[in-house]
């Protein structure tokens, strides 16, 4: 007997498609929460077909707890509202693109909270109402499955089909979605007047010995963790490629997959000289002797000057009034 007060056959024969629709679920739930998710043919295989069938079948089975359906009908509908909920649970869970894990946990909770209602609307109709799951015996049920004519076999057929592919289309976008570009991404500003940075408006002077304020932002859009160094130095183009004239910094950091970093510092050339490039060098681990835009990552420059300061350029005997 079983809390309901029912047999284990009783119970077999009225709840074997829920209690089949939980473990099926449960072994799915399993699978994304392991490391066999990171195997994409694995994770496909065993998600693809719950997503394809279970939540639409806890959908029907929830809406038709009554004997209404043949198994044709309550197929295709199954079909039908597992596209319905696996587009609808997808769009809910997705605010900047398709996260699997967060997809399919929140589908398997749906599938198994209609399944559990389904459960309880079953158990409330009187015993000749209920619908009853087949027992597994194939060659009798095909006969049920017949349609009563030719033209309404190709009718269900071509519906069915269709359902499938749009519900299997949907399926694979949740259970493999598209990487997408993997990139590194590097902004910079210049500070402003009142003390805030802007990448509107950037210096075209700079002065010897005085430091001139920047912030450059490095994001980490490659999906894996990567080691960074960035050079920052004055160079000038040569017939094949820039020479540097000083290396003002050099920095490493390391970022995840999807973490940025924003470094405030200061530029404070020791040389003057005239249309120069302030050449911001991005390089996936250490740089190498020589750096220049041709072999960086990423690049980003500024045409500048460097003059003297304006004490310098005074008479001798007018600095010491400056």
């Amino acid at each position: 007997m079983c809390s309901w007060g029912l047999t284990t056959t009783e119970v077999y024969d009225s709840y074997a498609d829920t209690l089949s629709l939980v473990v099926w679920t449960a072994a799915v739930l399993a699978v994304t929460l392991t490391p066999l998710a990171n195997v994409a043919p694995l994770r496909i295989a065993t998600s693809l077909p719950w997503l394809l069938f279970a939540p639409g079948y806890g959908l029907v089975a929830c809406l038709f707890p009554a004997d209404t359906l043949d198994g044709l009908e309550r197929t295709a509908l199954s079909v039908g509202g597992s596209l319905a909920v696996v587009l609808f649970g997808t769009l809910v869970v997705a605010r900047g693109g398709v996260d699997t894990l967060s997809a399919v946990a929140s589908l398997t909770l749906a599938t198994l909270g209609l399944t559990l209602l389904a459960a309880v609307r079953r158990r409330r109709l009187p015993t000749g109402e209920r619908y009853t799951p087949p027992r597994p015996d194939i060659a009798s049920r095909l006969g049920e499955l017949e349609p009563s004519t030719s033209t309404d076999g190709l009718l269900n057929a071509a519906l069915l089909l269709a359902l499938v592919v749009a519900a299997a289309t949907a399926g694979v976008a949740t259970v493999a979605p598209p990487e997408g570009e993997r990139f590194t991404e590097v902004a910079l500003a210049s500070q402003t007047d009142n003390g805030t940075y802007t990448v509107n408006e950037y210096p075209e002077r700079l002065t010897r010995g005085e430091p001139t304020p920047f912030a450059v932002t490095v994001g980490n859009h490659e999906r894996q963790e990567v080691r960074y160094t960035l050079v920052v130095a004055l160079q000038q183009p040569t017939s094949d490629d820039f020479s540097t004239l000083e290396r003002l910094h050099t920095r490493s950091f390391t970022l995840a997959g999807g973490e940025s970093v924003r470094w405030d510092h200061s530029v404070t050339p020791t040389t003057t000289a005239s249309r120069v490039r302030l050449s911001y060098l991005l390089y996936r681990s250490s740089p190498p002797a020589a750096p220049t835009p041709t072999n960086a990552y990423r690049d980003l420059h500024l045409r500048v000057n460097v003059t003297a300061s304006a004490a310098a350029r005074l008479p001798p005997e007018q600095k010491r009034f400056y």
